[in-house]
């Protein structure tokens, strides 16, 4: 310590005497400090890749039950969807309605010509290895035998891991989507009924989601800002009719407004028309699918094929012709017809195009038509 003071002291004497510089006259110091750069301007965030297009099928109902769930028994599990499964499997994502239970309790599988219906388990089996990714399940069919087959149709659809919504252990699970990630878009999907084949309360009540608009608008309104688009399945209205109940159209309209962006209609067993609800496609009845029926137009399906896009979805009508082993047609151009015709009812009537596309006529207050693909 000394010997360091020492030398301070030295060196102080030494730059006393022969005159030393301070350090602002110190040249050499003053050269080398550091210049102060300006900020740097913020960087543009870069534009996001835009996403890659996916395609969505949507298909009507499916009873598997009676003399098809005979043929299933037998071991001949790929005939419903023989001549369907690569359309189904061709899509990014793919969904219909499940019109029966599915279960292999005892006594569950009806007579040919029984109202009553249950798929064997294997029915199952069958949707997920046609290509399908979710099943709507709310429906008037769903406890044609009681509790027991329909928390065994939950468990058989658990089993091969096929998601299904509108049904559940509680109400809450039955209003609860499915959510898929697809792609790089996410979307939701809903199932509902209107129309019920006993009394709906008790058990029923607590665990198949019912078209109540409160309920159903609210669940939809929840998760409309988690994904990119939302399907809703209502099963309802009276068979064989072209048009929708005021009550059906009502309940639709409303979840449009909600923030639903389709909605698709089952029970009728006819194909009816659709309306466009402000940016939202309501198609009131695809019509039969897996259903063989003798009435007029009951062997008539519809399809929807929707391509989501960085601008708007792009909805195709699939023309189908139904039964026990359905399959595509080339084209229709009676279908069309009729679904023009039935649609022209609308205020904004979705028109099925010679292209095969949902197109829309709107002629809004500034006089212009546009074609919305």
């Amino acid at each position: 310590m000394r010997l360091t003071g020492l030398l301070l002291l030295t060196g102080s004497l030494a730059c006393a005497l022969l005159g030393c510089p301070g350090p602002s006259q110190n040249p050499a110091r003053a050269s080398t400090a550091p210049a102060v750069s300006a900020e740097p301007e913020p960087q543009p965030e870069p534009e996001p890749e835009p996403r890659e297009p996916v395609t969505l099928l949507f298909l009507g109902d499916i009873n598997m039950g009676r003399t098809l769930g005979r043929k299933l028994k037998a071991g001949q599990t790929d005939y419903p969807f023989a001549k369907l499964a690569p359309i189904v499997q061709e899509a990014d994502w793919a969904c219909a309605e499940l019109e029966v239970q599915v279960s292999d309790l005892p006594g569950t599988v009806g007579e040919p010509n029984s109202l009553v219906y249950c798929a064997p388990a294997v029915a199952a089996d069958v949707m997920k290895e046609a290509g399908f990714d979710a099943v709507w399940s709310a429906n008037n069919h769903i406890w044609d035998y009681g509790l027991k087959p329909f928390v065994d149709t939950i468990a058989q659809l658990d089993r091969v891991g096929l998601p299904y919504t509108g049904i559940g252990d509680d109400l809450e699970e039955a209003y609860t989507p499915v959510i898929a990630q697809v792609g790089d878009w996410r979307i939701a999907t809903f199932s509902v009924t209107s129309i019920f084949n006993s009394a709906f309360e008790g058990e029923p009540a607590r665990r198949i989601a019912w078209a109540d608009t409160d309920r159903a608008t609210e669940a939809i309104a929840a998760v409309r800002d988690e994904v990119d688009f939302i399907a809703v399945n209502h099963h309802g209205g009276i068979e064989k009719s072209t048009h929708p109940t005021d009550d059906i159209k009502a309940f639709n309209r409303a979840c449009v407004e909600a923030g639903a962006d389709l909605i698709v209609g089952g029970h009728p067993h006819v194909f009816q028309g659709g309306e466009w609800w402000e940016d939202g496609a309501i198609f009131y009845s695809l019509g039969n699918l897996v259903y063989l029926q003798f009435h007029a137009w009951g062997d008539a399906g519809l399809g929807l094929r929707v391509t989501l896009t960085e601008e708007v979805p792009r909805i195709e009508i699939l023309p189908l012709k139904a039964g026990y082993q359905p399959y595509l047609l080339d084209d229709a151009p009676s279908y069309r017809q009729r679904f023009n015709t039935i649609s022209s009812a609308y205020p904004d009537p979705i028109l099925w195009s010679e292209e095969g596309r949902a197109t829309r006529q709107n002629t809004g207050s500034q006089g212009v038509d546009e074609e919305s693909l």
